[in-house]
């Protein structure tokens, strides 16, 4: 199973007329052509020169935190998410991602799945409740915390979603989650192993 961390706007989240964005909200997508040609450790360190040079750009924030996932940096990928949480506390992104990782890390200083579950239940009602990547994130962090009906109700929904959405190896996923939260266990990302400690 993969980690679903989102570096931009979730795939599948319904489109929503685009708010006017300041200079700072700027996606990172237009430098995505350029990033294709980067290691990761040089993505990294591009990221690092962004946000010197541009704290507020949210959007870097949570781009390189996924960068830093990838490199199993996953404390400093806290920390980017946490950042972008600060500038503005109801970006979705960020909150799926801190999310994930609080509900899913094999590390239990990590985990903090009362947080994980109010940042999951944020993020997916921000997209409108229909996204089956973030009911896979609030269906992790109701395990986390033991609500295991809860869990499997929200698996349910989101492989319904990914199965309209033609997405089969989400599907796959959520049926493997679904054995585990009906045996009771929480999921864990072995993807989310750190490597930086």
């Amino acid at each position: 199973m993969t980690a679903h961390i989102l570096p931009s706007r979730p795939r599948s989240s319904p489109r929503v007329k685009p708010k006017k964005q300041s200079r700072t909200r700027e996606q990172p997508r237009k430098f995505a052509p350029l990033l294709l040609a980067f290691t990761a450790n040089e993505a990294i360190l591009f990221w690092s020169a962004q946000l010197e040079a541009e704290p507020n750009k949210i959007g870097a924030h949570n781009t390189f935190g996924v960068l830093l996932v990838q490199k199993h940096q996953t404390r400093a990928a806290i920390k980017q998410w946490e950042t972008a949480l600060e500038l503005d506390p109801n970006d979705g992104n960020a909150q799926s991602n801190l999310a994930w990782v609080l509900a899913t890390a094999p590390d239990a200083s990590l985990r903090n799945g009362i947080r994980a579950v109010v940042l999951a239940e944020r993020a997916l009602k921000l997209a409108g409740g229909i996204n089956p990547i973030l009911h896979r994130t609030l269906a992790a962090a109701y395990a986390e915390v033991g609500r295991f009906d809860d869990a499997i109700a929200t698996a349910e929904r989101g492989y319904a979603f990914a199965q309209r959405e033609g997405n089969r190896e989400l599907a796959d996923e959520f049926v493997a989650v679904l054995a585990q939260y009906r045996q009771h266990q929480p999921f864990r990302d072995a993807s989310l192993e750190l490597h930086e400690d």
